[in-house]
């Protein structure tokens, strides 16, 4: 919610009878991704001072943050693989959005899932496969088994368009 003037991660119920409250506070924006299967913590993008969105891990409900992404480049789109060991997101780190993954484990190594471009990815619900939109507006499917330390991540295919609006960087188009 902005209702502070800045964008910050509140939580409610969702009968929406109490105001909800914030969890953690950023000197910036934050927005939220996903919750964790555990709720013990979501994942969420903060826009760091040089202006760039970093994902963190947020804590529930203490609010304490652990950075995930690199502060030199853009990462958001995040979501907790089904398993929760992982993660999947956005980087401009290759110069134009790329679609990673990244085990949660400390120091955990980050593999490119996108070659030619993507974002927006989301998990099928057994985890065994990602999808993103590529840039010319098609929904890709990758096949992937996570494993540490290396996940197996097999090789893209367009499954059909998707007529998406501009502006995916803080949205998903489906």
């Amino acid at each position: 919610s902005s209702r502070s003037g800045m964008f910050q991660v509140h939580a409610q119920d969702p009968d929406g009878v109490d105001p909800g409250k914030k969890i953690g506070q950023g000197a910036t924006h934050r927005l939220a991704w996903d919750w964790s299967s555990d709720k013990t913590s979501a994942l969420i993008s903060e826009l760091t001072p040089a202006g760039k969105w970093i994902l963190r891990r947020l804590a529930i409900p203490g609010g304490e943050t652990t950075p995930l992404t690199d502060a030199a480049f853009n990462a958001y789109h995040g979501q907790f693989s089904p398993d929760g060991g992982w993660i999947s997101f956005t980087s401009d780190r290759k110069g134009r959005d790329e679609v990673y993954i990244q085990s949660l484990q400390p120091g955990g190594e980050r593999f490119a899932v996108s070659a030619d471009g993507g974002s927006c990815a989301r998990w099928r619900a057994d985890g065994k496969e990602l999808y993103y939109l590529a840039p010319g507006g098609d929904l890709m499917a990758v096949p992937v088994k996570l494993a540490a330390p290396k996940p197996e991540i097999g090789a893209p295919s367009a499954l059909f368009r998707i007529n998406a609006p501009p502006g995916l960087n803080l949205a998903f188009p489906y």
